[in-house]
């Protein structure tokens, strides 16, 4: 635990440097502080048929969104 909060400090220094992050809602939420900038230029949302309501605000986080899934 020690180590994710310490990883957790340095996020926003760290995420322009990394061309792409793939992780579930979930930790999203657990990654980032209220109140930041859109952090990317574009994020994927794949299996969108499977994602709650707590995906939408996926859109907050970036300048495009891509909604990938099935037509359920």
């Amino acid at each position: 635990m020690r180590k994710r909060t310490e990883a957790a400090k340095y996020f926003e220094r760290c995420a322009p440097a990394i061309p792409a992050w793939i992780m579930p809602i979930d930790r999203v939420w657990s990654s980032i502080k209220p109140g930041m900038k859109p952090l990317f230029d574009v994020v994927i949302v794949d299996e969108a048929s499977q994602c709650g309501v707590q995906a939408v605000l996926l859109c907050y986080l970036a300048k495009k969104v891509i909604v990938v899934g099935d037509d359920k």
